[in-house]
């Protein structure tokens, strides 16, 4: 019984570890130092021979703030940047240079991040570091890696692994290949293993790890993501990103069965003469999220598994911030005064109007093959 146990080994190392951060991870915010913006927008950067300066800077700033963080100012910087003046016929024909025009990809990069993946990933990043080289190894994840905590016990840091093998040429990369037999295995004596901790931090500089950690994510749970929310009719932005984050830890489908249970349906259900809101089914969803993490550390302080138990409860802070947005009635994710919204202690970018699902496809050029 126990509901199965609830899956607990394929899905509460995820839960474990995210209460082990939470004293720490809440006071980071989600934004990089001021002077970085300052850096990325100095123009001896991009002087010829400055190159290999300039990608030491940003990996630096990767490592630190994250890879998404660093996206932003580049993006912010790209924004404002005025236009580059054009020089008059009569400057051309003195051997001025002509004007560079500005990137005409800077207005789509910005609409890209106006999604529903985009914020799902960066809520549940403020949960679990949300960094590309977050590691820690204190809970029967055995190793957690990256912006959203992949585990050795689960396999999605196998996963992961793979992928990044697989696409990566350095060296670090080759180091890792002569540990993944090991890491298929789940084998728990990597937890102490210094070596392999070293490469996977110095991994997480080189972007084909960040690509690899999205890849896997994107895959195994966002895509039954969106599944999941056009089946049970949820629209929101709220909504897609409180069953991202449910799926990462774990629990979706049991908590799913109780809801539907308790409210009689789905959004829209008509129940004694009334239909079912969004914000009625997130909440009584969130409401069983929570119960199920009560169920569960009941069950490991009656193993005797008392801290694991105390990892369970303290987990938790996941579900009051996510209710506190569904009761503000901000199921759109829309952002205050500061273009943010708290989570967790952290200043995630909100959406504007026409976000999508996920980032819009480019149009086909028109010389394209068809």
């Amino acid at each position: 019984m126990a509901e199965n146990q609830d899956r607990t080994t394929q899905e509460q190392d995820h839960t474990h570890r995210q209460a082990a951060q939470a004293a720490t991870v809440g006071g980071e915010q989600d934004t990089a130092p001021t002077e970085w913006a300052a850096l990325v927008g100095d123009t001896r950067l991009t002087g010829r021979g400055n190159a290999p300066v300039r990608t030491a800077a940003l990996q630096r700033m990767q490592q630190t703030a994250g890879n998404r963080a660093v996206q932003r100012i580049i993006q912010r910087q790209s924004a404002t940047a005025p236009p580059t003046p054009v020089p008059t016929p009569e400057e051309r024909r003195e051997g001025a240079p002509a004007a560079v025009p500005p990137a005409p990809a800077t207005a789509p990069q910005q609409n890209d991040e106006n999604n529903f993946h985009r914020i799902a990933n960066d809520i549940t990043g403020a949960f679990e570091g949300g960094r590309t080289d977050s590691l820690q190894t204190a809970d029967d994840g055995i190793i957690s890696y990256g912006r959203h905590q992949a585990t050795l016990a689960s396999g999605s840091l196998g996963n992961v692994l793979q992928q990044y093998v697989d696409s990566a040429q350095s060296a670090t990369a080759q180091s890792l290949r002569a540990y993944m037999q090991r890491v298929q295995q789940r084998d728990a004596t990597l937890r102490t293993d210094r070596t392999f901790l070293g490469l996977l931090r110095t991994a997480a500089a080189e972007p084909t790890m960040s690509q690899a950690q999205d890849a896997v994510f994107s895959a195994n749970y966002w895509a039954p993501t969106v599944r999941a929310a056009q089946a049970e009719g949820v629209q929101s932005a709220l909504g897609h990103a409180i069953l991202y984050d449910t799926r990462i830890q774990g629990g979706h489908a049991d908590i799913l069965a109780r809801t539907q249970q308790r409210l009689g349906g789905t959004v829209g259900t008509v129940v004694n003469g009334q239909p079912v809101t969004e914000q009625a089914f997130l909440r009584t969803y969130i409401e069983e999220r929570e119960a199920r993490l009560e169920r569960l550390a009941v069950a490991a302080d009656q193993r005797g598994r008392h801290t694991q138990a105390a990892y369970l409860r303290s987990s938790t802070y996941r579900t009051r911030e996510l209710r506190a947005l569904v009761d503000a009635g901000n199921l759109d994710l829309h952002p205050g005064p500061d273009g943010n919204i708290a989570v967790h202690g952290r200043n995630v970018p909100g959406l504007t109007t026409g976000a999508t699902v996920d980032r819009p496809v480019p149009p086909a050029h028109p010389d394209a093959p068809r």
